[in-house]
């Protein structure tokens, strides 16, 4: 075992694992289709130096602020011989796992910004669901239940700890029991939960009392468990605590959005597209219709919206094509809308275009 040094400081752990055989390396299986190879990694070497750099890391960490990433390695093989040589395949590679910071929405931002003036304070609903999903995002399932609860039981606990009082109070909670009860919904059918390893769960604790129960035991579980139970929980084993850190992440993302409620006032959108006009940062979204008209003509008309921003995206289509449709339905009530095309006044760039049902032609008889 070494350190690799860069300027001075250790940057990395070198492991050698020396007289290992050759078929200890990765191997290419080639493959009909639009893949062409498939990479098979042993990981019997791999899972061995996981280990130890995690052991160095709990050893390390009881002085000192170390982080280490497990998931960043690189790892080489090397050849004894040339009939080693011959039979690998792959001499070496590299694994790494990284997080993309998704692009902020400008309005969120801005709402953000003008929000700060608010009486509100939003601080610990905010800061605890940052640790948990922070916790959840670096696989550390363990504290990421345990700060999402801990927003939980601080919120709508009422003070209680004993589980049969928590229990009854989180159930009867007219602003907690809603929400478990969108998470179950939302994790059974919402397409965005369709991997969740969090499914299993909802599978067996299907109605608000039963999941509140589960993740009530659990607290008593990751919170109090001490190291003499046979079955006590090591931060090795984080993943068991996977669908759970899942659920209470989404239940700490409904609370956080029921303190922003700051960012939604009217008086902020009128300044934000004030401020945005001002700076030049306005478009013009110019919707063109064709309708039936009660007397059964064909007319065309126009209506323009002025949205923030500078570049046409989906979500600014969605939303201009429902305020368009919100207009169509008071002022065109009772004629037969066609079709509608969205686009830049600016640029001329199409936003949007929406086509609607003919009327069927009456028959002869009629």
């Amino acid at each position: 075992m070494s350190f690799e040094m860069t300027d001075g400081a250790a940057t990395a752990l070198v492991l050698l694992f020396r007289n290992q055989p050759a078929e200890m390396a990765p191997s290419i299986d080639q493959l009909n289709g639009p893949i062409k190879a498939q990479i098979n990694i042993k990981g019997g070497i791999e899972s061995i130096g996981r280990r130890i750099a995690q052991r160095f890391s709990d050893y390390i960490n009881l002085y000192f602020v170390v982080p280490i990433d497990l998931k960043a390695m690189e790892a080489e093989y090397i050849p004894a011989d040339d009939a080693e040589r011959a039979a690998m395949q792959m001499f070496s590679f590299k694994t790494k796992t990284e997080q993309q910071n998704p692009p902020l929405p400008f309005d969120l931002m801005a709402q953000a910004f003008y929000a700060v003036e608010s009486d509100e304070d939003p601080s610990f609903a905010s800061h605890m669901t940052s640790l948990s999903r922070e916790a959840l995002i670096a696989g550390q399932y363990i504290d990421a239940f345990r700060y999402g609860f801990l927003l939980i039981e601080a919120l709508y606990g009422n003070g209680k700890f004993q589980t049969r009082d928590l229990v009854r109070e989180l159930l009867d909670s007219p602003d907690f029991r809603p929400m478990i009860e969108h998470t179950i919904a939302a994790i059974q059918q919402d397409p965005v939960h369709r991997n969740s390893v969090a499914k299993t769960t909802i599978a067996k604790h299907g109605t608000a009392e039963a999941l509140i129960r589960h993740l009530v035991d659990r607290r008593g579980f990751y919170f109090h468990g001490n190291l003499k139970r046979k079955d006590a929980w090591r931060p090795d084993k984080a993943s068991e605590a996977q669908p759970i850190a899942e659920i209470v992440v989404d239940l700490a993302g409904q609370i956080a959005a029921s303190y922003g409620s700051a960012m939604f006032e009217a008086d902020i959108n009128t300044r934000y597209m004030s401020n945005a006009r001002s700076q030049g940062a306005i478009m013009t979204i110019q919707v063109q219709f064709h309708f039936i008209d009660d007397n059964g003509m064909r007319r065309t008309g126009s209506i323009e919206f002025e949205a923030p921003g500078t570049q046409a995206t989906s979500k600014l289509a969605i939303k201009v094509n429902g305020h368009f449709l919100q207009w169509a339905e008071t002022e065109l009530s009772g004629e037969t809308l066609l079709s509608a095309r969205g686009v830049v006044k600016e640029t001329g760039v199409e936003v949007f275009r929406t086509q609607f049902l003919k009327p069927a032609d009456p028959s002869p008889s009629d």
